[in-house]
């Protein structure tokens, strides 16, 4: 559970601080910055909420076995379901 604490607490410095602190920089310093720097610095900023949930599903050991268990029924109703045949009807010259 400690990990799990240091990697969340992490998780805000690598996704938000560090590329908002780099925008900053660019901006008050005057530097030009490439598009793939500007991209990057959005990414990040937008992958933060979805990995903060992931490591705790991942570190928490119910939360883990919950969705496993679920993603093996979802898997298996997959397998599962009939094969669907679309036929397509041909028509020839009258």
């Amino acid at each position: 559970m400690f990990i799990l604490l240091l990697i969340q607490a992490v998780c805000p410095i690598i996704f938000l601080h560090i590329p908002s602190a780099a925008s900053l920089l660019f901006l008050f310093t005057g530097l030009q910055t490439s598009p793939a720097a500007t991209y990057t610095i959005a990414v990040t900023n937008a992958l933060y909420p979805f990995f903060n949930p992931l490591i705790v599903v991942v570190f928490v050991r119910d939360y883990r076995t919950f969705s496993l268990n679920k993603l093996r029924v979802l898997l298996n109703k997959l397998r599962a379901a009939p094969k669907q045949v679309n036929a397509t009807i041909m028509y020839g010259k009258q």
